[in-house]
């Protein structure tokens, strides 16, 4: 119950921070149905909000239409990079099961606020049932717990 109160001021922190919602081209065409593909989608604040979770209309409810992982990573961030390939591979291994997505908080400051971010890289694990935030570099072993959990296995 305190984690879902937790998530719930986060979601309502992200309402009032002003974020741009515009999509660039590249990441538009490819934007599709939230379905999971097997690939770590990067999406914006405004995809955020129509595939995960909507942080302008209280109360907050998940999105998606099936469970989620979001990837809070910075182009600069060591730490990210080497994660980059584990997340591909959970990706593949969890496609049809769970989406995954990754958001550049560079990019999008305003995550950083709404979460909390001390730290990159941070992954976001949420489902309608389920949601927690993990700081820090995980190897792979570590993440698959954490997506079985996700699935409630």
């Amino acid at each position: 119950m305190k984690r879902s109160v937790k998530f719930l001021v986060l979601l309502m922190t992200v309402a009032m921070c002003a974020m741009p919602l515009t999509m660039d081209a590249r990441k538009s065409s490819r934007s599709g149905s939230g379905t999971s593909s097997g690939v770590v989608r990067k999406i914006t604040p405004n995809q955020f909000k129509r595939l995960v979770a909507d942080y302008e209309n209280y109360p907050y409810y998940f999105e998606g239409n099936q469970p989620v992982v979001v990837d809070f990573y910075a182009d600069w961030c060591g730490w990210c990079k080497k994660l980059s390939p584990t997340m591909a591979s959970l990706a593949r291994r969890y496609a049809g099961k769970i989406n995954f997505y990754s958001v550049d908080v560079n990019k999008y400051k305003g995550f950083i606020r709404a979460y909390n971010i001390q730290g990159l890289p941070s992954l976001l694990f949420i489902s309608s049932s389920r949601n927690k935030l993990l700081r820090g570099y995980k190897e792979e072993y570590n993440l698959i717990e954490w997506c079985d959990w996700l699935l409630g296995y």
